[in-house]
């Protein structure tokens, strides 16, 4: 078992207290060769904890970050990071905006005592982690590396120092999620799968969360995926604001059904919530959102008509019913706090939310005729949010161009595919593994250049 440590160094001085950077970090194993190990080190910290000093009409902030790995009292390996971060202005200092790092070595199998340290070059403050990790050598069967914990992931056509396997993952070594990272997305390597040319060989995962003690209180499906290689990256992700407040573990199960070898992988991490107004809270709260007092009644109209998605029969009775600016910017107020209280979140939070999603469904998938979140594309993005991932295909000989986004968090990974059948940039959804929308198993004839027009739509 790994022992995390986290220092804070302080003399008797009260002074010195000052000079304490917050800083998170974590690590990851994953499989290389028969005498090493590829050892990842994650770290992060807040932006707002940086010291910014003005330098030629801008703002500059430099640290740096350093990492010692000892063996048996020696240092066997070392780097350091050194970064400067330039700003336009103090409005783009973000509360909690975090920057991330990473460490990529290639260690023997045995137990280190790690260092991280970070330096506030301009201020001097620093912080340090200190990690006990073991590398453990290969095993004989299938087995699964180390879990990563993700704050995204995302497929990658180009090289950052967050990409591996062709995605980019960047880590979240905090490990906590909250209302700002709601999504918590993992990544692990299957190692020593049944792989032969000409084989179909496949594999069973799954996951779960634990509590401490033990209990299991979410579970995902069992996907069965093919093999199509010895070692094999599997990816996923759900919404951790759907558990209590506590601290759980994640655990990835997963079965090569060639040999029927079983391994599991898990890792801590956290959920926190702020906790619930109060009800003299919410009494306190204007009649009319004060956002409404500048509108016209036109630009009140349309808000509403982009926030259809979500309203019920009878909030659409009411909205018929409103003939003046006060009366539609109360019934407005009312209908997105309802969506704050559902949803826990702070006084506007989700409006601002979702018209940030109309706003940039606007920006990408309006066309001539249509305003983008009216499109297929746009109401799938008001409805259920930013897809885990986006999948592209190009227009072909034998297909016309269409889209897949997925979303890991919908009944264990739902696909949505979009289409341009008529080539003027119209994506239409043509068919959805998730059960509330259209399914039609046979959507590739609808794209194919050189099939029948059977739609099977049901």
């Amino acid at each position: 078992m790994k022992r995390i440590i986290f220092v804070l160094l302080l003399p008797l001085m009260l002074k010195a207290q000052l000079a304490f950077f917050p800083l998170s970090a974590d690590y990851s194993v994953f499989q290389m060769n028969d005498s090493l190990a590829y050892v990842e080190f994650y770290t992060s910290f807040f932006q707002s904890n940086l010291t910014y000093q003005d330098v030629d009409d801008t703002l500059r902030a430099s640290f740096e970050i350093s990492i010692s790995v000892n063996y048996n009292g020696k240092e066997v390996n070392s780097a350091t990071h050194k970064f400067t971060n330039t700003l336009l202005d103090s409005s783009e200092i973000t509360r909690y905006n975090q920057f991330s790092d990473i460490f990529k070595m290639a260690l023997p199998f045995r137990r280190y005592n790690v260092k991280i340290t970070l330096t506030d070059l301009i201020s001097k403050n620093n912080g340090e982690f200190l990690l006990d990790i073991n590398v453990p050598g290969p095993q004989d069967g299938f087995y699964l590396s180390d879990l990563e914990l993700a704050s995204a992931i995302q497929k990658s056509a180009s090289d950052t120092k967050f990409t591996k396997n062709n995605l980019e993952v960047i880590p979240h070594p905090r490990r906590t999620y909250d209302i700002l990272q709601p999504m918590l997305y993992y990544y692990v390597e299957l190692n020593n799968l049944s792989h032969e040319a000409g084989a179909l060989n496949t594999f069973d995962v799954s996951f779960s969360v634990t509590t401490e003690e033990g209990d299991t209180i979410k579970t995902g499906p069992v996907r069965s995926k093919n093999v199509a290689a010895h070692t094999q990256a599997e990816i996923g992700a759900f919404n951790a604001m759907s558990l209590p407040v506590g601290m759980y573990y994640l655990n990835i199960h997963a079965k090569d059904n060639a040999t029927a070898g079983t391994s599991n992988s898990r890792k801590k991490f956290y959920v926190y919530k702020p906790q619930k107004k109060t009800d003299s809270d919410l009494n306190n709260l204007p009649d009319i959102d004060p956002v409404y007092n500048t509108m016209t009644f036109d630009e009140l109209q349309n808000e509403f008509n982009m926030a259809r998605y979500l309203a019920s029969n009878e909030e659409e009775n009411i909205f018929s019913q409103m003939d003046s600016s006060a009366a539609l910017g109360k019934f407005l107020t009312s209908f997105w706090r309802s969506r704050d209280q559902q949803n826990k979140t702070a006084f506007g939070q989700f409006r601002r939310n979702y018209l940030d999603l109309a706003n940039l469904a606007t920006q990408q998938y309006s066309t001539s005729m249509t305003p983008g979140w009216k499109t297929d594309r746009g109401r799938i993005l008001l409805m259920y949010g930013r897809p885990s991932e986006i999948e592209r295909f190009a227009n072909t000989i034998d297909t016309k161009p269409y889209v897949i986004w997925t979303y890991y968090d919908l009944e264990g990974g739902a696909d949505f595919i979009f289409a341009d059948r008529t080539g003027f940039g119209q994506f239409e959804l043509i068919h959805s593994s998730y059960h509330k929308e259209l399914n039609n198993p046979q959507w590739y004839d609808l794209i194919s250049n050189r099939t029948s027009t059977n739609n099977g739509f049901r």
